[in-house]
């Protein structure tokens, strides 16, 4: 986007998409820009949020995440611009923890339920691969992380399934699988090792935290919402996005209810 150094010039802007990123990038553009915005945002759905939903159970006053359900801290490793608009907003936040592995009947917590639950072979084995995933990928390179470099890595020709089978002792195989797994978008024979160890190390503490916003997610979205001036068209579905011979594009929704 080419902004005109003329303060008097309004620029059209329009966003598709009223999830997170779309009101944030409204949030941002309003607040950073140097020169008057017409914004416009584009929400196919009722609601805006995305995958953010918070709802409350219909026999108990209790509210749940029914879509994202927690929130990576990454403020003791460097910039977290998500944890500082947290509170900019004025949101209260509460810890939470991911180091719980449900296997079968088992609740494992920690290294003492693991050695009763599935024997000192696996345990040691375990250690082991924890001291493998933490060789491969540092604090400081997990923050830094960057697609381009991680690609480069041998690690990124692997498949995580492959790497799994290097653990010999099947039930510390199962239980990597199982906690990495609520973590990861698909099957370990379709992700590559890297993101499988980076998904493996986001449930240490030096490498990140979690946490909730006090009152549900969905408060950070609503807050946004408030505060941008943005119009939000819900209900339009963008059908078309084209480029006009001056160079400005235009974007064709559908309206529906």
């Amino acid at each position: 986007m080419t902004i005109s150094p003329n303060p008097s010039t309004r620029k059209r802007i329009g966003i598709i998409g009223g999830g997170p990123g779309g009101l944030m990038t409204a949030y941002l553009l309003e607040k950073r820009c140097k020169v008057p915005l017409d914004i416009t945002i584009f929400e196919a759905d009722s609601r805006v949020g995305g995958k953010i939903i918070t709802r409350q159970f219909s026999r108990a006053p209790i509210r749940y995440e029914a879509g994202a359900a927690e929130l990576y801290d990454y403020s003791q490793l460097g910039e977290d611009p998500l944890r500082e608009l947290v509170g900019e907003l004025g949101l209260s936040v509460s810890p939470m923890a991911g180091e719980t592995v449900v296997i079968d009947d088992h609740i494992l917590k920690n290294g003492s339920d693991i050695r009763r639950k599935l024997g000192e072979k696996s345990y040691r084995a375990l250690r082991e691969f924890n001291k493998k995933a933490r060789r491969a990928i540092s604090p400081a390179q997990y923050y830094e992380g960057d697609w381009r470099v991680d690609n480069q890595n041998p690690r990124a020709k692997q498949s995580f399934h492959e790497m799994l089978s290097e653990v010999g002792d099947e039930a510390a195989r199962r239980y990597i699988e199982v906690r990495v797994h609520s973590d990861l978008a698909t099957e370990p024979h379709h992700t590559n090792a890297m993101y499988g160890l980076q998904n493996y190390l986001m449930d240490e503490p030096e490498y990140m935290h979690l946490y909730s916003v006090n009152g549900g997610l969905d408060l950070i979205t609503r807050k946004l919402a408030e505060r941008i001036k943005a119009r939000i068209q819900l209900h339009h579905t963008v059908t078309r996005v084209e480029k006009l011979p001056d160079g400005h594009y235009r974007i064709c929704s559908r309206h529906h209810s």
